[in-house]
């Protein structure tokens, strides 16, 4: 029988041929497609080279099993539907298997390179939000209001007296005269302990600028050390509160930069793999070093307020974590359940299952027909049909 069979391989049509070799490409692609998809599954988990192999032997598993299912579809039809409703329905089960194999890894190739980026850009914009929330609202849980009303009345004082050293009462004398001593007294009130220099008096203005200057400083920095040690500014804690803001602002002014850059480096397209070094992973780095200072942020702010105050507790970065692995790709599809996007893919997994059916039905059809030609005279024509289909179709 092979003779023959080989001989009616080579009388194929040219429509035949087309669809013979619109298969090897359409299959091409699916492999791909189906390889890619599963060895992301496992990239960040397992060696490239086990993760690669496992992907591969799953593409074909599902060449093998849409070709099953064309195969068990023709021979229904052949064959005309029997007693046994299990054996007509097969090709059913197949194609579960084969839906369950391809859907994963299409969704997750076409996922990953068409939405990795937005995902990214996305999860950079929020904790951007966050950083920004925790930047401003950093003053408001670390001051006084007490001490802050204080703090402002002694600098109100100050500038006052500054301005009387400089040039008392709007004439030719500067230092500490009458409306000088008066401003001092009122500092008093707020600085029991806030004290005239000694020696102090008046003095003519011109060429003691430098001399103004430097009386005026000391009497601000008195202020400033008495205020420091005022019962209020010790019991607020504020010399230590004023540390953690300054480090909460620098490490957000860092954090917001990293981001920036990761930000701009996707916006630039120019990559889109997951290898070391290049844009999604450090985009991914930048994220989460980011959640990492902001927990650690939120938790030091927790507990140098006295005060509740409404900001998350973590920046969320789960979407992006190990993107594209097998932990993440179900709960990322779910959550984008809303974007049109996600459903194109999913109509996409399913068309490549299909097309490649039709593509293995159109070849195998072909095939049978023609092997009618040469065994029509044949009593059992129908059982040699299948014989050949199977044939020609390995």
């Amino acid at each position: 029988m092979k003779p023959a069979v080989n001989n009616q391989l080579g009388n194929t049509t040219v429509s035949d041929q087309s669809a013979q070799a619109a298969l090897v490409g359409f299959t091409v692609l699916f492999f791909s497609v189906l390889a890619i998809g599963w060895h992301r599954f496992f990239a960040t988990a397992i060696f490239a080279p086990a993760s690669w192999a496992i992907a591969i032997a799953l593409a074909v598993f599902a060449i093998l099993l849409a070709r099953m299912v064309a195969a068990e579809k023709i021979r229904v039809k052949l064959q005309g539907h029997e007693k046994d409703v299990l054996s007509d329905n097969y090709w059913i089960f197949y194609f579960m298997v084969l839906f369950s194999i391809s859907a994963l890894g299409t969704m997750n190739t076409e996922f990953y390179f068409g939405e990795g980026k937005v995902v990214l850009l996305e999860a950079i914009d929020g904790a951007q939000q966050n950083l920004d929330s925790i930047d401003s609202i950093a003053p408001k849980i670390l001051t006084n209001p007490q001490l802050e009303q204080k703090q402002a009345t002694i600098n109100r004082l100050l500038s006052s007296l500054d301005g009387e050293i400089s040039n008392a009462n709007g004439g030719n004398s500067c230092g500490i005269g009458v409306s000088a001593r008066k401003i001092i007294q009122e500092i008093k009130v707020e600085l029991p302990n806030f004290r005239e220099f000694s020696g102090a008096g008046v003095y003519t203005c011109s060429g003691s600028e430098e001399k103004n200057k430097a009386l005026s400083n000391s009497y601000k920095k008195q202020a400033y050390q008495l205020l420091r040690n005022d019962p209020i500014f010790v019991a607020a804690n504020i010399a230590q509160n004023e540390v953690l803001l300054n480090s909460v602002h620098q490490r957000v002014t860092q954090e917001k930069a990293q981001l920036d850059a990761a930000k701009l480096a996707l916006g630039s397209g120019a990559d889109s793999s997951l290898s070391n070094g290049d844009n999604y992973a450090n985009a991914q780095h930048a994220l989460e070093s980011a959640a990492s200072s902001y927990a650690k942020m939120r938790i030091e702010l927790d507990k140098a307020s006295s005060t509740p105050f409404d900001l998350p507790r973590t920046i969320s970065v789960a979407s992006t974590r190990q993107l594209g692995s097998f932990a993440q790709i179900i709960p990322s599809l779910l959550g984008r359940m809303g974007h049109i996007s996600t459903w194109i893919y999913i109509v996409f997994a399913i068309l490549m299952d299909v097309i490649l059916i039709i593509f293995f039905t159109r070849v195998m059809r072909g095939a049978q027909q023609t092997g009618n030609m040469n065994y029509m005279s044949d009593n059992n024509s129908t059982e040699r049909d299948l014989g050949f289909l199977w044939v020609n179709s390995r």
